[in-house]
């Protein structure tokens, strides 16, 4: 069990004062497959998650109010969002996105095995671009966005056509600079970068 999670540690505390083990918990929970029952009792122990109508079986089982379930799943979520924007705060580096004239692939799952957005829709800057004057910082972009532009012949795998740059020198700060190099300088806060991911099995 993963003792960070406020809800599993909710659960597990009311189990210990009722004495209830996990196999007459998943009985109660109305399993009759009970390996699959203790799976996703353990699964929810370990992550703090599970679909709304396990929560509600919890909440009768143990009689614990569902509402302070939900409020304890709530609180882990924001944890968790606060510990990934910090991780990704200290892996931060300037890089540039490519915007293109398709949002999203043609292929999701083809882009994905083919590099993802790493590999075609992004590129990193020199580190310490965001300490130079501005008008350097935007030299150093149009250059490199030049020559990306030039390898890639203007378009990107499954999106069609590059038709800009958004300049992200800070973990909070993006800026859309046109084809040919000009921006208006307007601060468009931290971007999310997509995500893309397969698998094969």
């Amino acid at each position: 069990m993963d003792t960070n999670n406020r809800a599993s540690k909710l659960v597990s505390d009311a189990m210990k004062g009722r004495e209830i083990a996990k196999g007459e918990l998943v009985h109660r929970l109305g399993y009759s497959n009970l390996n699959k029952g203790r799976r996703r009792l353990e699964d929810f122990l370990e992550s703090g998650e599970a679909d709304p109508s396990f929560i509600e079986k919890l909440s009768d089982a143990l009689e614990i109010p569902l509402e302070d379930i939900s409020k304890a799943m709530e609180e882990d979520r924001k944890q968790k969002k606060l510990l990934q924007e910090k991780l990704e705060r200290e892996a931060f580096k300037p890089y540039v996105f490519l915007l293109t004239e398709e949002r999203r692939p043609l292929q999701i799952t083809m882009f994905a095995l083919a590099g993802g957005v790493g590999v075609h829709k992004m590129f990193l800057l020199p580190d310490g671009i965001q300490e130079k004057p501005w008008e350097k910082q935007l030299k150093i972009v149009n250059d490199m966005s030049k020559e990306c532009y030039r390898k890639k012949k203007g378009k990107v795998l499954l999106f069609g056509k590059i038709t800009g740059y958004l300049y992200c020198p800070t973990y909070d700060s993006s800026y859309q600079v046109g084809l040919d190099g000009k921006t208006d300088g307007i601060n468009h806060g931290h971007f999310y970068l997509p995500r893309s991911s397969a698998s094969i099995s």
